[in-house]
C-alpha cells in the first residue's frame, strides 16, 4: 500500500476480500504510518453523503465533500471510503478522482463489497482503478504474531534453499504451531485472542467464542 501511496500513476485503490479481515484498520494504519490527515466517509452511518457523489460534476463533488468533512482534500488527506457498496454513485466516482483530481489519495472499502459488484448497476470504472485483495492472516504472519522468530526463519531458509532441508526438531514445532493455526484460522479477532491466551484450554474457549460471533452476525 505505501508502493501504491507514492506510485506517480497511483489510480484509486479498492480493497476486496472477506469480512473482518481488517480492511478499514489497515487504510487507518496507513495513513498513520504516513503522516497523512484521514478523510472517512462510511457510508452506512452517512448515508445522505452518497448525494454528493451523484452530480457526477468533479470539481463540485470535491468542494461539497470537503465542506460535509470539513478537512481539505489534497496530496497529504488519505480519502477514504468505507462500506462503498451501500453508494453505486461514489463507487462510479471513483473514476472522477483519477481523471481530475489524481492529486488526492483515495481508497475503497466495504464489507459486502463482494456481493454489490455482482449487482452493480452503473459504469464500472474499467482502468480507472486499483484492486488489491486482502486476504486473512497466513501461516507466516501467524508465526510473527507468536513471536516465533526462528521457525519463520526455518520456513524462510528453506524456501529460498539456504537449507536443504527443515531438521526434525523444528519440524516437530512447526507442526504444533500449524495445528494451533489451523484451528484458530485467518480472521484477525479470532487471532488476537489466541496470541494473548497462552494455554490451550484458555485459547480455545476465547476462539470459538470469537468464531461464533462472526458466523452468527
Amino acid at each position: 500500500m505505501v508502493q501504491w501511496l507514492t506510485s506517480p500513476h497511483r489510480k484509486p485503490m479498492v480493497l476486496r476480500g472477506a469480512r473482518q479481515v481488517g480492511k478499514s484498520a489497515l487504510v487507518r494504519r496507513l495513513a498513520h504510518m504516513q503522516g497523512l490527515k484521514l478523510a472517512e466517509v462510511n457510508f452506512e452511518f452517512q448515508p445522505s453523503l452518497s448525494n454528493i457523489f451523484s452530480a457526477g460534476e468533479p470539481d463540485k463533488m470535491v468542494t461539497r465533500l470537503q465542506q460535509a468533512l470539513n478537512i481539505r482534500l489534497d496530496a497529504g488527506t488519505l480519502l477514504f471510503l468505507d462500506e462503498v457498496q451501500a453508494s453505486d454513485s461514489a463507487f462510479a466516482s471513483l473514476r472522477y478522482f483519477y481523471e481530475k483530481h489524481p492529486e488526492i489519495p483515495v481508497v475503497a472499502a466495504g464489507s459486502l463489497l463482494e456481493f454489490s459488484l455482482a449487482e452493480f448497476q452503473q459504469s464500472m470504472p474499467v482502468g480507472r482503478v486499483t484492486f488489491r485483495w486482502i486476504p486473512p492472516i497466513s501461516f507466516r504472519d501467524y508465526l510473527k504474531a507468536r513471536h516465533a522468530e526462528v521457525l519463520l526463519s526455518a520456513i524462510q531458509d528453506f524456501v529460498e534453499e539456504k537449507d536443504s532441508k527443515i531438521h526434525p526438531e523444528a519440524h516437530d514445532n512447526l507442526l504444533s504451531e500449524l495445528a494451533r493455526y489451523v484451528y484458530i484460522g485467518g480472521m484477525p479477532e479470532a487471532m488476537r485472542q489466541a496470541v494473548t491466551n497462552e494455554s490451550w484450554d484458555s485459547m480455545a474457549a476465547s476462539v470459538a467464542d470469537a468464531h461464533s460471533d462472526i458466523l452468527l452476525s
